[in-house]
C-alpha cells in the first residue's frame, strides 16, 4: 500500500509540472505585452508629436496661399496648420559630406500642431522671433 501512495505522489508532481511550465509562459507573455504596449503609448505620445501628420506642398510655389490654407483648415478632422519653409543643403567638414535639411517655422503656429515647444532645453521657444535660432 505504501509502494503505491509513493507512485501516486510522484505522478502527482509530474502531472503539475506542465502546468506550472504553462503558468510561468503565460505570466512571462502578459509582461512582455505590458512592455511593447508601454513602448507605444511613448513612442506614440513622445516622438509622434513632435512631427507633423501631413506635409502639404504646391510645387509651383514656396507656400500655400492664404485660400489654400482656408480650405485645409475648413475639414472636420484638421485641428490646426502651420506654415514650414524647407531648403535642403550639404554640410561639408573634415572631408565628410552630409546632406541636411534646414526647417523653418513660426514659432506660434507650430506650438499649436506638435510639442516641440516643451522638448526646447535652453533659451525659451516663446522669445523666438524673426532671424532667431534655439
Amino acid at each position: 500500500m505504501a509502494g503505491k501512495l509513493g507512485k501516486n505522489a510522484v505522478y502527482q508532481r509530474a502531472n503539475g509540472l506542465p502546468v506550472v511550465g504553462l503558468s510561468i509562459a503565460v505570466a512571462i507573455l502578459v509582461m512582455v505585452l505590458s512592455v511593447v504596449n508601454g513602448f507605444e503609448v511613448a513612442l506614440r505620445e513622445r516622438v509622434l508629436s513632435l512631427f507633423p501628420h501631413v506635409l502639404i506642398y504646391d510645387r509651383n510655389q514656396a507656400q500655400l496661399n492664404q485660400a489654400q490654407l482656408a480650405l485645409i483648415e475648413s475639414q472636420e478632422q484638421v485641428l490646426a496648420t502651420a506654415p514650414i519653409m524647407e531648403i535642403g543643403g550639404m554640410l561639408i567638414a573634415n572631408g565628410a559630406h552630409q546632406g541636411i535639411v534646414v526647417s523653418a517655422v513660426d514659432p506660434t503656429l507650430e506650438a499649436q500642431v506638435n510639442d516641440l515647444p516643451s522638448y526646447v532645453t535652453s533659451g525659451s521657444w516663446a522669445s523666438l522671433e524673426q532671424a532667431t535660432f534655439i
